[in-house]
């Protein structure tokens, strides 16, 4: 029947059906191919992004210890920490301890949302990451009344990624300050009240 609708003879038309068919199935595997290669190509981040302007109004805080950063008092609002390669990740105010003691405890107080990012493989990419995940309701440059800071901790023989989001009672332009192993107890003071 073919052969009578084509004029062509049984052998062409088959091939001809045939080619199609083929050529059909080749462009669907080659779309399929593209689409999933665009997936891939799209950057991928190290960690889930962070809206600040969402974080919930401060009670009033009742801990024993007072946090300064640079003289000004701030609130622990967020902690995010991530293993430093392939090292494994300590309990979470085992960390702040070492960044600054009385740290662990007041963050018991303050009550910050705790994140655990997947292990980092630069500890001095960790912070340019954190910055740009985690999100101030003012722009970069602008005086605001969130301070961030990220970089290493010693825990042991180990190396943890510390990212701390602080906000304070009035505007400063401290901004995003990328921290290392030394700097955490200098930056940060802890008083008692």
């Amino acid at each position: 029947m073919l052969a009578v609708l084509t004029g062509l003879p049984l052998d062409a038309t088959t091939l001809l059906y045939s080619g199609v068919a083929g050529g059909a199935m080749v462009l669907i595997a080659l779309t399929l191919i593209f689409f999933v290669r665009e997936k891939k190509k799209k950057p991928t981040e190290d960690g889930p992004s962070e809206d600040l302007s969402r974080y919930p109004a401060l009670a009033p805080t009742t801990g024993r210890y007072r946090v300064t950063v640079r003289n000004q008092a701030v609130r622990v609002r967020l902690v995010i920490i991530a293993s430093a390669g392939r090292n494994l990740l300590s309990k979470v105010d085992d960390v702040l301890e070492q960044a600054a003691r009385g740290l662990g405890e007041t963050a018991l107080v303050d009550k910050p949302q705790i994140r655990i990012w997947p292990p980092q493989l630069s500890a001095t990419g960790f912070a340019p990451t954190f910055f740009r995940l985690v999100k101030r309701p003012e722009p970069d440059g602008t005086p605001s009344r969130w301070i961030l800071l990220a970089g290493p901790v010693r825990v042991g023989d180990d190396k943890i990624l510390l990212g701390l989001a602080l906000q304070a009672d009035s505007a400063s332009k401290l901004g995003a300050m990328p921290m290392n192993e030394n700097q955490w107890a200098d930056v940060l003071r802890i008083e008692r009240v």
